[in-house]
């Protein structure tokens, strides 16, 4: 997470995703460093390679041939920091 001279907060998440024939799509995970979204990225694509099975992602079982690409997303979303939060939770309660 990175702090810019506002105060503001940039997380970045990087999913990974199957793009599928039909144009859609189905996320499989979420990671915090795109290292580990490499690292699920590839061994999903090992395991496709590997077999004719109809993999269960998200409770979903898609035909192998479906399966266009594996993609890794990358996500930015900014937050406050935890000051300016405190500035906008107006006084307490009485």
């Amino acid at each position: 997470m990175e702090t810019n001279d506002d105060g503001w907060n940039e997380e970045r998440l990087y999913r990974v995703l199957l793009n599928l024939s039909a144009g859609d799509w189905v996320e499989v995970d979420s990671f915090a460093t795109e290292t580990e979204a490499e690292a699920c990225a590839k061994g999903l694509a090992d395991q496709l390679a590997a077999t004719s099975e109809w993999p269960r992602i998200r409770g979903r079982y898609l035909r192998p041939e479906t399966i266009t690409a594996i993609e890794i997303s990358e996500r930015r979303r900014w937050g406050g920091s935890s000051a300016r939060a405190a500035a906008f939770d107006g006084p307490p309660a009485a």
